[in-house]
């Protein structure tokens, strides 16, 4: 029996099995983590776009708000304050479903925008953390008046993603 036969016989792996064996194992541990990685990606990017989706879900609570209100002077409120936390804008609606105001207090510090009630006759304004939160990742909030028309503007954005949204409204009550 000649030398060679007796090595691979003896239960051996040659030199090119080895290197077959890495390389195969090797190409199915990239292919997994390259999966890996996209799936991270993929859940990364579904969180943000949910988190900007609420942007949109509170735009409609606003414009929902406003529609319900009236036109006369002194139902809609909007004005910058100043506080501890630092500075916000607030938009007080006088509401027409039920006795109160709603207020959407907007804080830059923290990029959120914020919804409250009051069951007062009079805009009593809310603490800062009054509410709860209708979206975060704010970075715009802009309510504008003509006297009949109001024209809100809303943007926010997160890793690297964007939403921008503009909606002019009437109130509908006399």
């Amino acid at each position: 029996m000649s030398r060679a036969r007796r090595v691979r016989g003896a239960g051996g792996m040659t030199l090119v099995e080895i290197l077959v064996a890495t390389a195969v194992s090797s190409l199915v541990l990239l292919i997994a983590a390259g999966l890996y990685v996209a799936s991270l990606n993929m859940e990364r990017r579904s969180r943000t776009a949910q988190e900007l989706s609420d942007v949109s879900i509170a735009m409609e609570s606003v414009t929902a708000e406003l529609r319900q209100t009236t036109r006369h002077p002194g139902s809609v409120i909007v004005r910058d304050e100043d506080t501890e936390q630092g500075r916000r804008r607030i938009l007080a609606v006088l509401s027409t479903r039920r006795t109160g105001w709603t207020f959407f207090i907007y804080d830059p510090a923290r990029r959120e925008l914020r919804r409250a009630e009051s069951a007062s006759e009079s805009p009593v304004l809310p603490p800062p953390d009054a509410g709860r939160v209708l979206a975060r990742n704010l970075t715009t909030f802009e309510v504008a008046s003509d006297g009949r028309l109001f024209t809100v503007r809303m943007a926010g954005e997160k890793n690297g993603q964007r939403i921008s949204l503009q909606t002019q409204v009437w109130p509908r009550n006399e």
